[in-house]
């Protein structure tokens, strides 16, 4: 018994979180506005993808789909991933080789990123993945952006482009983010929180 409570405590402050307060703040919701009308099957490998990757940092994200009617207000981090066909994503200067952008400006990234719908079957068609596995790498990865305001770096889940093993790796596991951007995004995280509203409401089928 004193074991497995040693073995917890270990646990959590290796997460960095060593109070039930602090635990509370390692958690993001995760807008999704769903333009583009994938698939509830391909939204649910996406949404265990990115689950996955983040769990891997410590970190919890509750999933949210947008409405023009319903609000709800929230204190903490919350971010926006935009789903657009080609003809939804003209305008938005994304570079043509792109699968998700975020918006940017002076350094500084936003709490909302585009995911290319089109770019995203393309590339899973390319490299014969499931177009889920695509969406949901790309969706972590845009996240990373808004949430650790970074950008690219030469290996891991932010790397500029993705190829073949990369999507194998991410699948089992293996692609995330690195131990230092795991423990500023746990930091950033328990930052004092923000008040924001949204219009959104939760997901029905949560898993």
């Amino acid at each position: 018994m004193h074991r497995r409570v040693f073995s917890a405590i270990v646990a959590l402050i290796m997460l960095g979180i060593d109070s039930p307060q602090l635990a509370q703040h390692q958690q993001v919701e995760v807008v999704v506005h769903n333009r583009a009308r994938v698939s509830d099957t391909m939204m649910l490998d996406a949404r265990s993808i990115v689950k996955s990757v983040y769990a891997q940092a410590g970190v919890q994200l509750e999933w949210l789909s947008a409405t023009p009617t319903s609000h709800m207000s929230f204190v903490g981090q919350r971010v926006h991933i935009i789903i657009v066909t080609a003809n939804g994503a003209a305008g938005i200067g994304y570079q043509a080789d792109a699968v998700g952008f975020t918006p940017s400006g002076e350094g500084h990234h936003g709490n909302l990123a585009y995911i290319l719908e089109h770019r995203v079957r393309l590339i899973a068609q390319g490299y014969r993945v499931l177009p889920g596995v695509v969406l949901g790498a790309a969706m972590a990865h845009e996240m990373g952006h808004m949430l650790l305001q970074s950008g690219h770096t030469a290996t891991g889940l932010m790397r500029a482009e993705f190829n073949q093993a990369d999507f194998r790796r991410i699948v089992s596991g293996e692609l995330h983010l690195s131990l230092s951007e795991a423990a500023d995004l746990r930091a950033r995280l328990m930052a004092p929180p923000v008040n924001t509203r949204v219009s959104a409401h939760p997901l029905i089928n949560e898993p």
